[in-house]
């Protein structure tokens, strides 16, 4: 019988220097930190998966607590089982946190699509398509940065641009809206995330005045939890609404689908829990005729492939899957970008490679 050697790994990732992670959740982050979990048999690689664990603004986790968590769960699963059986078992273990949940339910669908000898996407019911188109994103800073790198994107073929709002005041990002519309034209699609930092009121007036810009939808414009709130907004918004943390377990998920408000939703591994989860909810909604936008947590090669698999098997109306673009010290490769879009091998499973050398062994045991 094959020996399996189970392995943690931690990699600290780091964008080019214009490209700097903020927004009016999150703050300023310099650096993405994430956990790799790593199965081999006989030498040969069997399954790889990673979460990020820098996000405690998204899921109310510090970072230290899940370290602490993968370190204290991952030696009690039976990792000798079959991995079908490994799956089931953790769907048990209702006291995971969301991103540990992620981290294994990630790993062991990359490798049962692996053993099956097909791509994820396939394994999940869909068709392998090279890749899916995605957006990119415009983080606060200095408004000279921000528009050397939306032309870089747009000459990149990247013309589906979403600026990060709320930060500072409304007039300044509205002057900068402006300035991006007359600067690139009508033939790139604008959008805003506001990532909850509006009122209700606030909302329906900033829309208003957003309108004549022509922007594609508004993410986030309230805070989660007010359903009602959000129903009454979406209904008279001029601009199409995306939510992105009102959709963050699938007790949202359902509700959302029960209320059949018309907005996008925007579902990642991250929130939901991993792989499974979010193809469970993009059916959901799409059954209950809610457009999908599948998304990632500005993480990794190897988180960000698991959100391509879902995109290319849900086929969302929109893709969110940056988030490997530009990074100088990923520990794993396997996406490209180009022409508004991210493309990945065919390979089964993930189809990318993780390079163990790269990155800071945590933990490992053999059975």
């Amino acid at each position: 019988m094959a020996r399996r050697r189970v392995r943690l790994f931690m990699g600290e990732l780091h964008y080019r220097p214009e490209i700097r992670l903020h927004t009016a959740s999150s703050g300023d982050v310099p650096t993405l930190r994430e956990l790799y979990l790593v199965l081999d048999e006989d030498g040969q690689r069997v399954a790889c998966g990673a979460v990020r664990t820098n996000v405690e603004y998204l899921t109310g986790i510090p970072e230290m607590t899940v370290r602490d968590e993968a370190q204290h769960v991952l030696p009690l699963l039976p990792w000798d089982a079959q991995l079908e059986e490994l799956r089931a078992i953790v769907e048990q273990q209702r006291d995971l946190s969301v991103t540990i949940r992620a981290l294994i339910d990630t790993t062991l669908f990359d490798g049962l699509s692996r053993c099956a000898g097909v791509p994820l996407c396939v394994y999940l019911g869909g068709r392998f398509t090279g890749g899916y188109a995605t957006n990119q994103s415009l983080f606060w800073g200095d408004d000279a940065t921000l528009i050397d790198l939306a032309r870089a994107y747009v000459a990149r073929g990247f013309a589906d641009l979403k600026l990060r709002v709320g930060v500072e005041d409304f007039e300044r990002d509205l002057r900068r809206l402006a300035r991006l519309r007359n600067e690139l034209g009508d033939g790139v699609t604008l959008s805003v995330d506001v990532n909850g930092h509006w009122s209700e009121r606030e909302a329906e007036e900033r829309i208003e005045r957003l309108t004549p810009l022509d922007l594609a939808y508004v993410e986030q414009p309230i805070p989660a939890g007010d359903w009602d709130a959000m129903a009454r907004l979406a209904r008279r918004s001029t601009i199409p609404l995306t939510l992105d943390e009102s959709v963050a377990s699938m007790g949202d998920v359902r509700e959302l689908a029960r209320r059949r408000i018309p907005a996008i939703a925007h579902v990642k591994l991250a929130k939901l829990g991993g792989v499974g989860p979010v193809v469970e909810a993009g059916r959901l909604l799409k059954a209950a005729g809610i457009e999908l936008m599948v998304g990632q947590m500005n993480e990794g090669t190897v988180a960000t492939a698991a959100a391509v698999h879902c995109a290319m098997a849900l086929q969302p109306h929109r893709g969110e899957l940056y988030g490997a673009d530009g990074l100088l010290d990923d520990p794993a490769n396997g996406l490209t970008y180009s022409s508004g879009a991210v493309e990945i091998g065919n390979g089964p499973g993930l189809g990318i490679a993780f390079h163990e050398q790269d990155a800071e062994l945590l933990w490992e045991m053999t059975v």
